[in-house]
């Protein structure tokens, strides 16, 4: 995707995990733009990676990036303190996106209001009543791996 910035041509590449998480959210892709394009602040995030902070109306915008050679690639997009609606609950799931390298652990449906770094690289997002929709780990081949996610089935069972 391309934008002009101060006469400049730049070259910005959104992973798919960013496009599907602005579709979820309902936002615009310009929004994205502006923000990453021209941020109020930027700060150094883990990993190499960087955040763009931008105020638009009533939400503080993060895009979450970082440099492939001299293109930034947008891994994710968080807009923070927006009004929504819950949707009826469903069954909790979990995805991997392989090209942003991130587990998404979805409990509930719903609309993102807000989101919290409980931790570095993991965030969790939530309802307009405070209640938690998903757990997102950024970085997640580094920080998860399988024998943590292994859960044992016969000794739940003999308990119940």
């Amino acid at each position: 995707m391309r934008k002009i910035a101060d006469s400049k041509i730049v070259a910005i590449l959104l992973t798919f995990h960013a496009l599907q998480r602005i579709a979820e959210w309902q936002l615009k892709i310009q929004s994205v733009l502006q923000a990453l394009v021209f941020p109020e602040e930027v700060v150094h995030g883990h990993r190499e990676r960087f955040i763009a902070h931008r105020r638009m109306r009533a939400r503080l915008l993060r895009v979450i990036y970082e440099y492939e050679g001299r293109m930034p690639v947008v891994i994710r997009y968080i807009p923070l303190l927006r009004s929504a609606t819950s949707k009826e609950a469903r069954p909790m799931k979990i995805s991997y996106s392989p090209d942003a390298d991130v587990l998404l652990i979805r409990l509930r449906e719903g609309k993102p209001s807000d989101s919290k770094d409980i931790a570095e690289g993991i965030i969790v997002h939530l309802s307009a009543k405070g209640q938690p929709l998903e757990i997102e780990i950024l970085d997640a081949s580094k920080v998860v791996q399988k024998k943590d996610i292994e859960i044992p089935l016969g000794s739940a069972f003999l308990a119940a």
